[in-house]
């Protein structure tokens, strides 16, 4: 019942349904270069197009910096020769922390004095205070997946949730086709997506259904023959 100038399809707020709609986008990005009939094609060209004009409207810029890169990645590929790909380990390791880095400069530049979440981690640095931060009732989340597993629960546990996601992306230098690298890119902006919402770790609203689609599809395609890891 509240009046807002961005669309929210009955969400709490625009964020949130930029997280439903940048997946929803990007899966359907994935489905495109498989089809080769125009009645296929048209109708799934125009849901993306539909979907992007929604996107837009939620003016959520977290879910549209994170389309807006995969499509720049997506219609690269498309002019590229190229079937084996792989990621770097430094772009890996910067994709995984990426939403700490940004929790960090956010915290440097814009609102140091009230920011809470420093606050709590610093009253329990190593462990995280996730009592303190849901005032004992254990629901709670920071806007930031890093920063709430940062004081939620300590830097150890974040150090090996970044690790987790390093491997995820980088799969040990292994060689992917060019589907499985789309979809490596789709799980990678959805790990930038949530630089302003905790949702893919938290809350349970069933956004990180979407990481994990990509993911189970990336497993799915069958890898071709002669990619080994990388040098």
């Amino acid at each position: 019942g509240v009046v807002s100038n961005y669309l929210t399809f009955g969400f709490t707020n625009p964020n949130l349904t930029g997280l439903f709609l940048a997946g929803m986008i990007m899966l359907e990005m994935n489905r495109l270069p498989a089809l080769t009939r125009s009645w296929q094609c048209i109708p799934a060209w125009a849901e993306v197009c539909f979907l992007l004009f929604f996107l837009w409207k939620t003016q959520a810029r977290n879910a549209l910096l994170s389309v807006i890169l995969y499509l720049v990645v997506f219609f690269v590929l498309s002019l590229r020769k190229a079937d084996q790909l792989h990621f770097g380990k430094s772009f890996s390791k910067i994709a995984a922390v990426w939403p700490l880095l940004f929790a960090g400069a956010y915290i440097l530049f814009v609102r140091l004095p009230q920011l809470r979440a420093l606050r709590l981690w610093l009253s329990s640095p190593i462990f995280g205070a996730y009592a303190q931060a849901s005032g004992g009732s254990g629901s709670s989340q920071f806007h930031n997946t890093h920063l709430d597993i940062l004081v939620s629960y300590g830097p150890i546990v974040l150090c090996i949730v970044c690790f987790a996601l390093y491997s995820l992306i980088y799969m040990s230098g292994k060689r992917q086709s060019r589907q499985q690298f789309l979809f490596t890119i789709g799980f990678t902006c959805e790990i930038i997506l949530v630089v302003g919402e905790a949702a893919i770790f938290s809350v349970g609203l069933g956004v990180y259904l979407y990481a994990g689609t990509f993911l189970l599809l990336r497993n799915l395609c069958q890898p071709e023959a002669g990619m080994e890891a990388a040098p």
